[in-house]
């Protein structure tokens, strides 16, 4: 493993020439050290990674030149472009874990994020799929075509269990219990849960295996047509091909947008908050309810679909107008 060219952990190491890229290997190499998912660890590059290049366009290459003012700048540069506020809100929490890491490395004397305004997060509802819309999809799948099979056995498991994308691919066929109806998972911060899943789920699993049988050294579920590992952005094209031959419109085709309509689902029909938390693997209630937020915009439509005085047609007297007395 190549490690960071950092001389020693002092504010002095900072100080010289194109060293904030070392720092980012510090903190990287820190990531790694505590077990983040792989898919964390390449969230920080993400983040970090834009910040650095924007840093070097202004010519600062030291930690210790760092002020809050650069940092509002990069905030306003990506607005200015155009992101989202959640893009930015999440920015700013990522620079906020890297500049407490350097300050706690002692790279750098002081954090100037503590001086750096959070910025507002516009709260959005998220767009889940509709059953109808489900339905379209899981039909532009071939049964005869191995990756098409693949995808929807994946998409159908994602959508009865909330898995993560991430999780989803790392699901190995020895975490697999259909005895019980059960995935083990691995989630964030190595924290394991048994997701249940149900009777379609079941059988599409059941019918995939059949398909793939045994590949020797081959431990994970989900694979490519050469027996390797599933690369998540494969995924996330093949839904959006797919949608967009089902003619859906309106809703983002993702793996993520598969794990929102389940716990929406999950709420309409009946399921609870508490055992909603568990299966996604949230550690606190506040994203759950996101979802009941959801489920209850969805049966404000449906009402406005089903209402059964509007559906019942004109009614005597309604269509006068009433003076208040």
């Amino acid at each position: 493993m190549k490690l960071p060219l950092l001389a020693k952990s002092s504010p002095a190491s900072c100080n010289s020439p194109e060293s904030l890229q070392p720092l980012l290997d510090a903190f990287i190499l820190r990531c790694k050290a505590k077990s983040l998912s792989p898919g964390s660890v390449r969230w920080y590059k993400d983040k970090l990674g834009p910040f650095l290049a924007f840093l070097e366009g202004i010519k600062i290459t030291a930690a210790k030149d760092i002020s809050p003012t650069h940092i509002r700048a990069y905030l306003e540069h990506l607005r200015e472009e155009g992101q989202c506020s959640g893009t930015i809100y999440r920015a700013y929490t990522g620079l906020g874990t890297f500049f407490g890491f350097l300050l706690k490395e002692d790279f750098i004397t002081s954090n100037p994020m503590l001086l750096v305004e959070k910025p507002k997060r516009v709260k959005r509802l998220i767009q889940a799929f509709s059953m109808e819309q489900i339905r379209a999809l899981l039909d532009q799948f071939d049964h005869n075509n191995f990756p098409h099979l693949r995808t929807r056995t994946l998409t159908i498991l994602l959508l009865d269990t909330g898995l993560r994308i991430s999780e989803g691919l790392g699901i190995k066929k020895d975490d697999v219990n259909l005895q019980s109806n059960t995935i083990r998972v691995l989630g964030k911060g190595g924290k394991e849960r048994d997701v249940p899943f149900g009777a379609t789920a079941k059988q599409a699993i059941m019918q995939y295996l059949m398909r793939i049988g045994e590949i020797p050294g081959q431990e994970l579920l989900f694979i490519n047509r050469f027996g390797g590992g599933v690369n998540r952005r494969t995924i996330q094209r093949q839904l959006q091909l797919y949608a967009g031959k089902a003619g859906i419109k309106g809703v983002r085709p993702s793996p993520h947008t598969l794990r929102h309509t389940f716990a929406t689902q999950y709420i309409l029909n009946g399921g609870d908050a508490f055992s909603l938390q568990r299966i996604l693997g949230h550690s606190t209630l506040d994203m759950v309810r996101v979802y009941v937020d959801m489920a209850n915009s969805n049966v404000a439509l449906q009402h406005k679909k089903f209402s059964p005085m509007d559906r019942l047609g004109p009614v005597s007297g309604i269509g006068r107008k009433v003076a208040i007395k």
